[in-house]
């Protein structure tokens, strides 16, 4: 499960795949941002009775009496709409299987994978983690202990970190995959740790180019997630 990589090919690879699917990848992450934005006018619009209502709002004050009135309203908005985007958002790993045998990608390859027998598993994965996660923070908060929950919340992501190529690659169900990424991560937690949270920090330096960049860097941990799964199969051996 942890052979000796070849982290010439293993960069090889990762590079052809950033090479093809980062543009396309970009473009479609800049459509779903452009729903999750909707999706959160419409669900202020909601809790205010009207779209015209969210618009007028212009005091931060009044913003802030918002949140603090519907804190729970909005925590389970906040957490739908994760869910949506993160389920959506796995679609890349569907960009990125078929841009190795298919130079016709695109959006449609995204939407394809997700809306397949794979996608459902992975949507069930991630409302079960992100509910999990949601409900640790919102406990770890009532007791001023908000760094324990965020942690847990890393820790939890971290061990699952290979469950969506897992079941997108190789068709593996939700426990097994569970399963397959907790005791990879668990052979190598420093090594596995420091390369994914420096594809992390990488995919969130769009932000420095006026913060449009980031629609272009934010596939790169799924890119890097994906040929760190290759690797821990095997894939790229001495």
């Amino acid at each position: 499960m942890n052979p000796e990589v070849n982290f010439d090919k293993l960069t090889q690879f990762l590079y052809s795949i950033i090479r093809k699917v980062a543009i396309p990848a970009g473009l479609y992450i800049f459509l779903l941002f452009i729903v999750s934005a909707a999706l959160y006018f419409f669900g202020f619009a909601g809790l205010l009775g009207s779209p015209k209502a969210f618009l007028q709002i212009t005091d931060p004050k009044e913003l802030e009496a918002l949140f603090l009135d519907n804190s729970i309203e909005i925590l389970i908005l906040n957490t739908i709409i994760t869910i949506v985007l993160n389920f959506f958002m796995s679609g890349i790993y569907g960009m990125i299987l078929e841009s190795t045998y298919n130079p016709f990608f695109g959006i449609g390859s995204a939407l394809k994978i997700v809306f397949s027998k794979q996608g459902l598993k992975v949507l069930l994965f991630i409302i079960v983690l992100q509910t999990i996660i949601t409900a640790l923070n919102y406990f770890f908060a009532l007791i001023d202990l908000r760094m324990v929950g965020f942690a847990i919340g890393v820790l939890l992501q971290f061990l699952t970190c290979f469950t969506l190529p897992a079941i997108y690659v190789d068709d593996k169900g939700i426990f097994k995959s569970i399963g397959f990424s907790t005791s990879v991560v668990n052979s190598k937690p420093a090594f596995y740790f420091i390369i994914l949270l420096m594809a992390y920090l990488l995919s969130l330096s769009g932000i420095l180019f006026f913060g449009i960049g980031i629609i272009f860097t934010l596939s790169l941990s799924y890119f890097t997630t994906f040929c760190l799964y290759l690797a821990a199969k095997g894939q790229f051996k001495d």
